[in-house]
């Protein structure tokens, strides 16, 4: 239900807009979701970055920075052929995206909608691509969470690009903890076997694999590993933020 004009500063009189990252008492813009202050942040990953990773370095063909790194260049032989990230994984983004996965705020949608277009349009251009694939999650945590945030990122990258979304190309079949969560020796236990093929027909295809945030890249790879399983030719990995 939409709230009518003539109520609509009465209701900000008694609960006033907050900033979204900082709780800082907002002014101006009724619209706006964060301060001037956190507005300011800028988080963005630029070119130039790792051909494999993603992650900024000095200049083009330059060696990545994090060759050592479980942060940087991949410390593991990855099923994707490479990743790109929008932003940095720090607030105010790092709130926002909490807000949006786990309380399901749609008022903070628009903006990380805003960052993930912003971010393909700057690191995805050189790259064919056929469909846009979203991580799923499996059944169970779908459904207490009644929403997946990769496929919601997904749909929206479509609407900004024309890309189509396969939706049911890939399956998660085995409910595994949250990697963000394990230490890092234990990240990518569990993983095996935990996605397989789904029905929509991948073979031949150049995909962009998208999730919401990449921790090592594990679950992305073991996502991607069954897509090759299906048959696709081409895997760009792209998640809205990248802990660094």
């Amino acid at each position: 239900m939409k709230i009518s004009e003539t109520i609509r500063p009465f209701i900000h009189l008694l609960f006033p807009p907050v900033c979204r990252a900082c709780g800082k008492l907002l002014s101006g813009d009724p619209s706006a979701i964060l301060c001037a202050r956190c507005a300011s942040q800028d988080v963005s990953l630029k070119l130039p970055v790792c051909d494999l990773c993603g992650l900024p370095v000095p200049a083009p063909a330059d060696p990545c920075s994090f060759p050592s790194s479980s942060h940087g260049c991949i410390p593991f032989k990855p099923a994707f052929d490479c990743i790109r990230s929008a932003v940095a994984y720090e607030n105010p983004v790092r709130e926002l995206i909490h807000q949006f996965k786990f309380q399901g705020s749609r008022r903070v949608r628009p903006y990380l909608q805003s960052l993930f277009a912003d971010g393909a349009d700057r690191l995805l251009g050189n790259f064919h691509l056929d469909a846009i694939v979203p991580v799923p999650l499996h059944w169970t945590r779908h459904f207490s969470r009644e929403f997946n945030q990769a496929d919601v990122l997904a749909q929206s990258l479509s609407r900004h690009s024309g890309i189509p979304v396969l939706a049911d190309a890939v399956r998660r079949c085995k409910r595994t903890y949250p990697q963000s969560r394990l230490g890092g020796k234990w990240r990518g236990r569990g993983l095996e076997a935990a996605f397989c093929p789904g029905t929509d027909a991948v073979s031949g295809l150049d995909l962009l694999l998208v999730d919401d945030v990449m921790t090592t890249g594990q679950t992305i790879s073991a996502c991607a590993a069954a897509l090759r399983q299906a048959g696709a030719h081409h895997i760009v990995g792209y998640t809205l933020a990248r802990r660094i």
